[in-house]
């Protein structure tokens, strides 16, 4: 927990332009100083705490003030995100399912990272049972 004094310190900081990526952790969890931080630059969500990439609040700020700061938002909010739709409902149709798009294409990222990590590891287990049936001789049924 930040003291009053440091609360202010990284206010003026946030407000001279100091981004959260030089900031301690908690400073990136402090949400009020996280929304003056996204309010000038809605790419510093990418420095924020994971607790504060799951706030809507938060996430709503950055994007708009950046469209493109969906990218550091927490995929445990997606619905809640994809609401904020409606916000965008006024403004150029193609801009309103480009941030869907853009969401989505975050997750799809995403989840071919997982499954580039789940084939490594998936690999390295074949390899040490190949070992071990050399080794050990193992007779598999």
């Amino acid at each position: 927990m930040l003291s009053e004094n440091s609360r202010n310190l990284w206010f003026d900081k946030i407000n001279k332009g100091c981004a959260l990526e030089y900031a301690p952790k908690s400073v990136r969890d402090d949400k009020d100083l996280v929304l003056a931080s996204v309010r000038k630059d809605g790419m510093n969500l990418a420095f924020a705490s994971d607790r504060l990439r799951d706030d809507i609040e938060v996430v709503a700020t950055a994007i708009k003030q950046n469209f493109e700061a969906i990218k550091f938002a927490s995929l445990r909010i997606y619905d809640k995100i994809i609401c904020l739709l409606d916000d965008y409902k006024d403004d150029d149709f193609k801009e309103t399912y480009k941030f869907e798009y853009m969401y989505l294409n975050f997750r799809l990222e995403n989840l071919i990272k997982k499954q580039i990590a789940i084939s490594l590891e998936i690999d390295e287990v074949r390899a040490r049972m190949l070992e071990l049936y050399d080794v050990c001789d193992l007779k598999i049924k």
